[in-house]
């Protein structure tokens, strides 16, 4: 499973030096530094990414190293399509994460990275292969499981689920 963790060091590198990303954005959002009109600015934002977004999916091959969606954001996931689990910097921020909660709130925080982990295990997860490639497949299901581990496998799930009903 390939670990996607913090932010894209290739786009971001380390915030020692700005630089590069400055020139990186530049044609998409030099207009709006001095602005203050929030609708333009969200509009010229909006325009910028979804250029980078076009851009990003015409010039370039697949990378298991890229993130979904923001590094900002509050959420883990995981994608089967590319078997990698992604743990943005956001979810080290307030309200999610603070030095100072107790040991129990941190844990707690923790149970979102545990449940994408597991997705990889599930029914689905279960049908793609350590690069995210579809393994496996006869007529009516794919899978790295043996037909005895899978029997196996949904016994032990529905035991959980009538546990937990």
């Amino acid at each position: 499973m390939k670990r996607n963790i913090g932010w894209p060091k290739e786009l971001f590198g380390d915030f020692e030096d700005f630089t590069e990303i400055d020139a990186y954005h530049e044609d998409d959002y030099a207009s709006i530094l001095n602005m203050d009109n929030f609708y333009v600015i969200a509009a010229a934002l909006r325009k910028g990414y979804f250029n980078r977004q076009i851009a990003r999916l015409i010039t370039q091959p697949s990378d298991r190293h890229y993130f979904l969606y923001s590094p900002a954001s509050v959420n883990a996931w995981y994608q089967q399509e590319r078997n990698s689990i992604t743990i943005p910097c956001g979810v080290w921020t307030y309200p999610l994460y603070r030095q100072n909660y107790p040991m129990s709130a941190k844990f707690a925080s923790i149970g979102s990275f545990a449940r994408e982990l597991v997705r990889g295990l599930d029914e689905r997860g279960i049908q793609f292969g350590s690069a995210g490639e579809l393994v496996g497949c006869s007529w009516k299901e794919c899978g790295w499981l043996d037909k005895a581990s899978k029997k196996n496998f949904r016994e032990m799930a529905q035991c959980v689920v009538t546990q937990y009903r």
